[in-house]
């Protein structure tokens, strides 16, 4: 009777930690760009290796990080959608990503999630909720986690 009881206890273990895995940020970003009045921007990497031609050479070196930019804002949606999307993000556990900062204050919420191997920082997905704007960028490239680490500037200067 016990072999049975522990068998059985050992499955349901297995069912119940099989069934709450972590959800995957990428596919949530896909399904996010799908919403009902959301809007999406995107710059790929042919745009961004054009770009570089159009600039200074410092500029140029400056945008090489960067292989793509996209932007989802969801200003537009209901308020219920917007909640329900940003609840998955902010709660989440995600498999594939990590977060690097995080920041709740009475203007609103802002996190940045990374994907990495090894020190080098893939991908990015910037979430930015307050009561003008919700949106979610991500940004997909090669960003050295030390280099970012030793000057957080080192990055933004493009950005802006």
């Amino acid at each position: 009777m016990n072999k049975i009881m522990i068998t059985l206890m050992a499955c349901l273990l297995i069912v119940g930690t099989s069934s709450a895995k972590a959800i995957n940020l990428d596919d949530l970003y896909d399904k996010v760009c799908k919403v009902e009045d959301g809007h999406k921007i995107s710059v790929g990497a042919p745009l961004m290796a054009m770009a570089r031609l159009f600039v200074s050479k410092e500029e140029a070196r400056e945008l090489r990080p960067f292989k793509s930019v996209s932007v989802v804002y969801l200003d537009d949606c209901k308020e219920e959608i917007k909640t329900k999307w940003m609840d998955k993000i902010v709660n989440g556990h995600f498999d594939d990503y990590s977060l690097l900062v995080s920041q709740k204050d009475e203007e609103g919420l802002q996190q940045v999630w990374v994907k990495q191997k090894k020190d080098i920082i893939v991908r990015m997905i910037v979430v930015v909720q307050d009561d003008e704007s919700c949106f979610m960028t991500r940004i997909k490239g090669k960003f050295d986690l030390q280099k970012l680490m030793n000057d957080p500037d080192c990055y933004a200067k493009v950005i802006h």
